[in-house]
């Protein structure tokens, strides 16, 4: 079965606009990836993400911006700086919360990423799920014996090392009883193919984003 995927041309253009902005000193480009940036988010309905991004980025652009102020270099620089810090917190968001990890592991196990590192990675990624359920009810179990458990608690750390080590060796006896071997030729039951609309959307944003900031200089 073929189906569709996005996951690794939007992050190879995620870590294409982040690389370009970090080289590009332009308040257009950075403008320019926050309005497109926040109306994806408004499209997707990700509201929580869209208030991350203008509050958690908000006291280090300020600080950046006020470094460069206070040692008299040009106004422009540090307003650079401050909608940059804007546009690279936009873009770990989006590619922290808008990018399906599992797929995207997928993909590249098909394009030729080591199988046993990409069933490691979605070990951790199916584990994460048990192990945080794990220590809520370990911190509900400590606060009804009137023992409440804080966050810097070595408890937690190791009910944490011991839950993941006991799935480990479940993980590990599931997949040999599958059958699974690293070094043998896996027929994978989804085959994926990059999206070409998606691409193009890419590839469009990019010439035009560029565009603008150029004529705009």
């Amino acid at each position: 079965m073929e189906k569709q995927s996005k996951s690794l041309a939007f992050s190879l253009f995620l870590i294409i606009v982040t690389i370009e902005l970090s080289f590009v000193p332009s308040n257009v480009l950075n403008s320019f990836v926050l309005v497109v940036g926040f109306l994806y988010l408004l499209w997707k309905k990700q509201w929580g993400v869209i208030g991350a991004t203008m509050i958690v980025p908000l006291f280090p652009a300020i600080g950046s911006y006020w470094s460069i102020r206070v040692q008299g270099i040009h106004l422009e620089l540090a307003s650079v700086m401050f909608t940059r810090t804007f546009a690279f917190a936009l873009l770990g968001f989006l590619l922290a919360f808008s990018v399906d990890l599992e797929e995207l592991l997928l993909v590249l196990e098909q394009k030729g990423l080591p199988p046993h590192f990409v069933y490691g990675l979605l070990v951790i990624i199916h584990a994460f799920p048990y192990i945080r359920r794990e220590v809520v009810q370990m911190k509900e179990a400590s606060q009804l014996r009137g023992r409440p458990l804080h966050f810097w608690s070595s408890l937690y750390y190791i009910k944490v090392i011991f839950t993941a080590y006991h799935l480990q060796e479940q993980y590990e006896q599931a997949m040999i009883s599958h059958g699974f071997d690293e070094k043998g030729k896996r027929t994978p039951s989804i085959i994926w193919k990059n999206d070409g609309k998606a691409l193009g959307w890419m590839i469009l944003l990019f010439v035009v984003g560029n565009s603008i900031a150029w004529l705009w200089r």
